[in-house]
């Protein structure tokens, strides 16, 4: 079990907001568990899924759009 903070930053898009909001579509449809604040999203789950969802939705959203994906990693804080 393992949690991410993460945060995506379109860059050099007029509709950034939109892209934000299906990256946000995608953490929703991936069955984990999260938590969206004004800067961040809070992702828990097992480690694999985790990853694996990180890794597809990189490069699904490098097909079309330049970003900056931060994710602060960790295997105890967040988990209960």
């Amino acid at each position: 079990m393992i949690s991410v903070e993460i945060s995506f930053y379109p860059l050099g898009e007029k509709n950034y907001k939109e892209i934000i909001n299906n990256f946000l579509e995608e953490i929703n449809r991936s069955g984990l568990k999260f938590s969206v604040s004004p800067m961040s999203t809070i992702i828990t789950g097992d480690s694999d899924k985790v990853f694996d969802f990180i890794k597809e939705t990189f490069k699904k959203f490098s097909e079309n759009h330049k970003f900056v994906l931060k994710a602060t990693f960790s295997n105890s804080c967040g988990i209960l």
